[in-house]
């Protein structure tokens, strides 16, 4: 699943795209970034200047267009520019989904959009090292960005392999509190659709820990207070 709020009409939104994957030898790219669509031949997307570095480049590893074409951004076992924060830099990559708007205004999600983010997706995993994790940009840095793509990352729409969301492969527990994009996502759908009112802040520390105990006996699971996969399933089902 971009990087600003939702007041721009076209702003560019990225749903985030699973936690990358750790190489013994991480690829570094001087020069131009390529940015070159991967489905069909034709023209390529313009390139953007980055300051005193004499270098052009995007932030995102790829994006993603309404017609269902998808562009290659830095690509895969590159660092990303797009998350917000330096350990979301570091440790994910990032689809851009070439869309926005606000409220009532907002551009057209279209089939073609999703299925390109699934392949930017699918191809950062096969090729990239990515993990299962799928995030929204909001789960990493306060925005209101991806906007109304959001609703369609919680429920494992743009997953390759549909939905629901699947667990992002590491259990939630404390002490001492466990900080990650993915319990910022889950922290929301528990408000969203569980009635609970958690601090949407991705840190999963007492506060977190009482809403799991009492969601897994409400649920008729194991109390024990971890989120692993039965009770990320329960909570995105």
């Amino acid at each position: 699943m971009g990087r600003q709020g939702a007041q721009e009409r076209q702003q560019r939104h990225h749903p985030g795209a699973g936690r990358r994957g750790r190489p013994s030898r991480r690829r570094r790219e001087s020069g131009r970034a390529r940015s070159r669509r991967l489905r069909r031949p034709g023209a390529g997307h313009p390139e953007l200047p980055h300051g005193l570095q004499r270098w052009s480049d995007i932030a995102y590893s790829h994006l993603a267009c309404v017609h269902g074409y998808l562009f290659q951004g830095r690509g895969e076992y590159v660092r990303t520019a797009a998350q917000g924060t330096t350990q979301g830099n570091d440790d994910w990559y990032a689809v851009c989904a070439l869309t926005g708007g606000s409220g009532s205004s907002y551009d057209t999600i279209t089939a073609g959009l999703i299925d390109a983010i699934r392949h930017g997706i699918n191809r950062l995993r096969v090729s990239g090292g990515a993990a299962q994790a799928i995030t929204g940009h909001r789960d990493h840095h306060a925005t209101a960005c991806p906007g109304a793509l959001y609703s369609r990352v919680l429920s494992g729409e743009v997953n390759p392999g549909g939905g629901p969301l699947p667990h992002p492969g590491v259990s939630f527990r404390q002490p001492p509190t466990f900080v990650h994009a993915s319990v910022a996502t889950w922290q929301y759908r528990m408000n969203s659709a569980h009635g609970y009112s958690l601090a949407v802040d991705g840190q999963y520390g007492p506060g977190s820990d009482s809403a799991c105990r009492s969601f897994q006996s409400r649920r008729g699971l194991s109390v024990d207070g971890v989120v692993g996969p039965a009770t990320w399933g329960a909570t995105f089902a």
